[in-house]
């Protein structure tokens, strides 16, 4: 069975309008419907006008009652789609994003320009719940940047927040976005994924994994009694040192022991991937190195990521030789 990618999915193209303050329509109260067949949150895009065209009868977005405010909330759920002959079946997850969508015919992939936006915030909240089958999650991947004169972008902040949790009942979501600079950034990125396993780090999907996401929004994180909110482990939960770090640097786990191994991202200030290590168990006190040696001076930034994908911190790293 085939199956779309999510990564691929996550940059589609957008039109550039208006610059926001705000994500547009986060909270999904109106909708607007392509010859009354399907229907897509007004300013967002999904596959659902592809599906129509091929003439498939069933959408992965749709709306859903809210319990939160207002009277909607947006439903993405993975789905199935077979050819008339039933040779080939796509497994398809729901998925939305920011403005317009299009698809490069020569290899299927999806591109987006970004929406202009000039903003710096802490966070991406929302309301969600999540019924996942088998081992699936769901994603929200926030990319902020700025163009270059050169015509390629400086990744100024990004956030993904990637959960396989069962949340019967509307809970709060609080995405982390961490800023690789201190440049003001010209466009943003969103998209939303109702599925995509990690087994470990790569893309699988679960047929009827669906996602209702509610009051969308920018902002300061939402405060609940339980610390951070859909994360059990919380971001203070480990430690680095020594600082500045020089040759080998020591990350410490502080927190409850984790089932399952982490994943620890290196990024250097442009945003670019410079390490990654997988397999690190996180039971209470452990610790695990990275070598810095061959990178040069300058400032980094740890990634820390849970067995499921979670993010469980973020830590700025000074190299000095």
């Amino acid at each position: 069975m085939l199956q779309i990618s999510a990564r691929a999915l996550v940059f589609l193209a957008l039109p550039l309008t208006a610059l926001q303050a705000q994500i547009p329509f986060g909270d999904f109260e109106t909708w607007e419907s392509t010859d009354s067949l399907f229907e897509n949150p007004y300013q967002w895009s999904s596959l659902n006008e592809i599906h129509h065209l091929l003439g498939y009868k069933d959408y992965t977005v749709m709306r859903a009652p809210s319990e939160v405010e207002g009277s909607y909330a947006m439903k993405a759920q993975t789905r199935k789609f077979c050819a008339a002959d039933s040779s080939v079946c796509y497994l398809v997850p729901g998925m939305a994003v920011l403005g317009e969508l299009y698809i490069n015919p020569s290899d299927l992939s999806i591109i987006t320009p970004g929406l202009p936006f000039e903003e710096r915030p802490e966070f991406v909240t929302a309301y969600y719940q999540y019924h996942p089958v088998l081992e699936d999650s769901f994603r929200i991947v926030v990319e902020l940047s700025k163009s270059l004169p050169s015509g390629g972008k400086m990744i100024i902040a990004y956030g993904e927040y990637q959960s396989g949790d069962v949340v019967a009942q509307f809970q709060p979501m609080n995405l982390e976005l961490v800023y690789f600079s201190n440049f003001q950034p010209d466009k943003i990125k969103l998209a939303i994924f109702s599925g995509v396993r990690n087994e470990p780090y790569t893309e699988d999907y679960s047929l009827g994994s669906r996602l209702i996401l509610d009051n969308l929004q920018l902002g300061p994180k939402i405060e609940t009694s339980t610390g951070f909110a859909g994360n059990p482990a919380a971001s203070g939960s480990f430690q680095l040192y020594p600082i500045p770090a020089s040759s080998d640097l020591t990350l410490q786990w502080a927190g409850q022991g984790l089932q399952g191994a982490t994943m620890i991202q290196l990024y250097d200030n442009t945003g670019r991937l410079v390490q990654e290590q997988y397999g690190f168990s996180a039971t209470p006190n452990s610790t695990t190195s990275l070598s810095v040696a061959e990178l040069p001076s300058g400032t980094y930034w740890l990634r820390l990521s849970g067995p499921d994908g979670q993010h469980l911190g973020t830590r700025q790293v000074p190299v000095l030789r």
